[in-house]
This record gives structure tokens, sequence and C-alpha cells, in this order.
């Protein structure tokens, strides 16, 4: 969600300069322990400041500066230096998982100086393996990463590559994320109100969070976007009622249930997306087709509130899926995506695509929610309609399949009930993949 503007204001959010932001930090350290980097450009978000930077005695060393805004809404809380002490180390913790040798470690912020140039920010000896309680949660830190080429990063590759090598990258970055989903550890605890990641109880407390959130964009698009309004409130309409009635299905709710108590549900990074990764040149494996490592690096995993990436690993891969979809506009790429991650994780089954068929129609929603009221991009919110147009037409398909896939018993119990109403002579259906028999 960081974008080049500056960050909108409004009534229901919490949010003081960085000079504010900064003002408490005394004296840290002698000055011969200070760092000086020279700032060349500045990424502003409305909870976050990028500052692409280089250290001032090489001009070399190329570092990106992530600083915390005072900020909160209903997603965050940064309210205090404490509190965004405790996002900073989650990110440094979080991302370990999906990059090799970016991040570098948190800093004490000793000086800012943005509206004068030359611009520049003075840092505090860098903390490589932070502990929480060495540090001073009354002063601002911030989280220094090594900066990756920008002709890398996915958003970009998406536009200017040829379709046969993006098949090529997609389908590899599946198989990667499938391999760094299996090596996580699942989940065993609850979350604050004791509901177990990942129950029924708590998809169904988590999309009714979405749908109250995306009722926000209906009054911006009715008076931004009208021409496109009445189709985005019949969407969300039947999208609403779809998610609702496979959330009370039974065997949906089963398995929901299964893939909870099998070890679905992991921390996982919470936002893939094309804007968060990058893809440099390799050459794979010649024996085992693997990617080196670091040659894949995904960043920014959500570090602010469990709720986003406590989550089933099917629903962290949904969100990338939506992303590329809406990005290319069509849905050609992402289907190979899918099979080469099912594969990855072992999971190549009916179960596991009904699931994911929920999960996308989520996503998509969500994706419109960001692109509206934080990214401002309504031309990607746009194409996040057709994706979730396009996603609840499959979801809806899914659900009249479901009952057929939840094995041979269910089905059997379905033909002795017909054999009640039903003359013999009508009783000749056969479960899917057995023979009738003579």
């Amino acid at each position: 969600m960081i974008t080049n503007r500056v960050p909108c204001k409004a009534s229901s959010r919490t949010l003081k300069p960085l000079s504010t932001v900064c003002s408490r930090n005394t004296s840290l350290e002698a000055a011969s322990q200070r760092s000086y980097y020279t700032i060349d450009f500045v990424q502003y978000s409305e909870t976050t400041l990028l500052l692409f930077t280089a250290l001032k005695v090489t001009k070399e060393q190329r570092i990106v500066i992530k600083i915390l805004r005072n900020y909160k809404d209903t997603r965050f809380n940064l309210e205090t230096p404490a509190k965004r002490l405790q996002c900073q180390l989650n990110a440094l913790q979080l991302n370990a998982k999906y990059t090799n040798q970016v991040y570098i470690g948190i800093a004490p912020i000793y000086s800012t100086r943005l509206s004068q140039k030359p611009r520049q920010i003075a840092l505090g000896k860098i903390i490589k393996d932070p502990h929480v309680s060495a540090l001073d949660p009354t002063i601002e830190y911030a989280l220094l990463m090594h900066e990756l080429p920008k002709e890398r990063q996915l958003d970009s590759l998406l536009m200017k590559e040829t379709p046969e090598a993006l098949l090529g990258y997609l389908c590899g970055l599946s198989t990667y994320i499938g391999h760094m989903h299996k090596r996580l550890k699942p989940l065993s605890a609850c979350d604050k109100d004791g509901i177990r990641w990942g129950s029924c109880k708590q998809l169904e407390e988590k999309l009714q969070h979405n749908l109250d959130f995306f009722k926000e964009v209906l009054p911006i698009w009715k008076y931004t976007q009208s021409a496109s309004y009445e189709r985005l409130e019949s969407i969300f309409r039947r999208a609403s009622k779809i998610l609702r009635e496979v959330l009370h299905q039974p065997w949906y709710r089963k398995y929901f249930e299964q893939r909870m108590r099998k070890g679905c549900i992991k921390c996982c990074h919470g936002d893939l997306k094309a804007a968060h990764t990058w893809i440099l040149p390799y050459d794979p494996d010649p024996q085992t087709g693997d990617i080196p490592q670091g040659r894949i690096q995904i960043l920014d995993a959500v570090d602010f509130n469990p709720n986003y990436n406590n989550i089933d690993m099917l629903s962290d891969f949904a969100m990338l899926i939506v992303d590329i979809q809406a990005h290319m506009e069509s849905p050609d790429l992402v289907n190979p995506m899918i099979e080469s991650y099912l594969r990855a994780i072992e999971q190549d089954n009916s179960f596991s695509r009904t699931v994911l068929a929920y999960y996308l129609v989520e996503k998509a929603l969500i994706g419109i929610i960001v692109n509206t009221l934080y990214d401002e991009r309504t031309d990607l919110a746009l194409s996040f309609l057709n994706v979730l147009e396009m996603r609840v037409k499959k979801l809806e398909a899914h659900r009249w399949c479901v009952p057929f896939r939840a094995g041979k018993h269910v089905f059997f119990r379905i033909q002795q009930h017909l054999a009640k109403l039903l003359p013999p002579s009508l009783c000749i259906m056969a479960p899917p993949g057995t023979r009738p028999r003579a």
C-alpha cells in the first residue's frame, strides 16, 4: 500500500508528521557512532515513509529506510513509539521467512532533514538481532533494508516481459511459495478472543469485518465512478450472498475445519502481491528445477495485525492470484500458477480447489477496498471488480458441485433417499468414478 503521494487526511484516522514522531529521541550515542544517509527519494503512505538513501560517506551503499508514522484506523494502531517499535520488530522477524539477506536490522533515529536540501537522516548503531528487552520503547526506530532493482519488481516484469517468459517466472514463483508455505509451522493457538485461527467462527467474523469495510467503498464509487457503480453494487451483493452461504453449508464447514486440524493455518505473509515481489535472473537447477536461493525475494509481510496473516496458506496464495489477474486483466497466466502451487504443497485435489475458490472471492473484495480507499488506483480497482465477478461465478459453480465431492458415502445417501421417492427404473445413477453394476 505504498504510493508516490502525500497521504490523505480523514477524520477517522490519526496521523502526525514525522518531525513530531522523531522529536522524542534525545542524544542516543556519541557522534562517532552515528551514520548519515543522503535521501534521494521518499515514498509516502498513510502509515509509512520509505526513504531511498545512500550512505553519506561512500554514496554507494543503497539502503531503504522504513519509518512508521503515528497513525490509527480499523487495521492499524501505531499511536505510540512502543507500538511502532513492535511493528518494526515483527517486520524484521516475519520477513526473514520470505527474503534472503535483504533486511539488515533496526536503528534508532537521531535526526531527520526532509524539507531542506540536501535531505538526510542520521541513525544510531544498526541492531541486527534486536531483543525487545534491550530496546528503549519511548524512542523511534527505523528498519533498514538493501535496495532491490526496480526493473526486477514483479509489477514491472508484468508490463515488459513476454507471456512465455512470464509463465516461467510465475510458475517458478508459485512453486517457491508452495515450498515456503510447507516449511512454516502450523498455528495451534487462538486469537485474543479465544477463537481458533482458521475456524469457521473466526472466518465468519473476518468475513463480516471485510463486508462492513467494503461498504465504505460504495459511496466513493457512487460519486467518482458512477458509470460502474450499479455493477459494483450488484456484484458485491452476489459476493456477500455466496460467501455467507458457503460458511453456513455443512460440507464447506467440514472442509474448513479439516484444514485447521491438518495444520494448514499458519503465520503466512499476508500480503502477497506483485508490488512486494522481486524475481532476479536465474537458471533453475538442471536436475531438480529448483530456483537458486536469493533469486526470489518477497518483502513487506503483514506486521501490524495477526488477523491478516494467521491464515490458511490457500488464503495467502489467493491474494497473489487475484493481484496478478487484475494486473494482466486475464486469468490465462494465473491458471498455471494455481496448478504449480497445488502440486508444490501436495494438495492437488478437489477439496483444496473448492476452498481456494472461496478465498479468491474474499481477496478480490479486499483488492477493491485497498485500491479504492488507500492506494487511490481506480484503474486497478476496476480490474479487481472484473476479477471479483469472475471468481463469484466460479464459487457459485463450486457450491453446487461440493456435495458430490464429499465422498461416495454422501452420493449413496442421496441415492438411497431418491430410491424411496422414485420408481426403480429411474434410480440408475452411479457415483463419480464408479461404474454402474450390470
